[in-house]
């Protein structure tokens, strides 16, 4: 499995140029994730928000946080949403807890959301970070053929 490295960042300056010394010549695009809390693991919401670890009950949990979103959003959308995947969808983007991770091609989106998530304005109205932010840069490419043996899928449906 890859390793994990860490680096601190103390300005917008070095992160900028930290990110293009990651990117480097890459062909394929970086992956960036903002995260207001130095102390969030790199999990899904889902899997933060309730201390079981027995994958049956997540799921269960999951199952019950769709249906009460269901129910409750009607009133506030107005397209037709086909599967469970797409309430998913819609529901991360609302702040429910799912097992999705946002992931941006944007190091600055990345960087925005590491930010704005975790202060509180200060008396002179700048902001007041209270912990540290992380940003995860991930290479989707690498990541798949460290994590999965791609070579032994022949891409046929059948």
């Amino acid at each position: 499995m890859p390793s994990l490295r860490t680096k601190r960042i103390k300005s917008l300056k070095e992160y900028i140029s930290f990110v293009e010394a990651f990117r480097g010549k890459r062909t394929s695009p970086a992956w960036y994730r903002g995260c207001g809390n130095i102390s969030h693991e790199l999990k899904p919401s889902l899997y933060r928000h309730k201390p079981s670890r027995i994958i049956e009950d997540l799921m269960a949990l999951e199952k019950r946080l769709v249906a009460r979103f269901q129910q409750r959003s009607i009133p506030f959308h107005t397209r037709h949403i086909a599967n469970n995947w797409e309430w998913v969808f819609l529901m991360q983007h609302y702040g429910v807890p799912t097992r999705l991770l946002d992931w941006s091609e944007s190091p600055l989106m990345a960087l925005f959301f590491a930010t704005s998530a975790r202060h509180e304005l200060g008396s002179r109205g700048s902001p007041v970070f209270k912990s540290d932010a992380a940003i995860w840069l991930l290479d989707p490419v690498q990541w798949n053929k460290k994590s999965i043996d791609l070579k032994s899928f022949s891409g046929d449906d059948g």
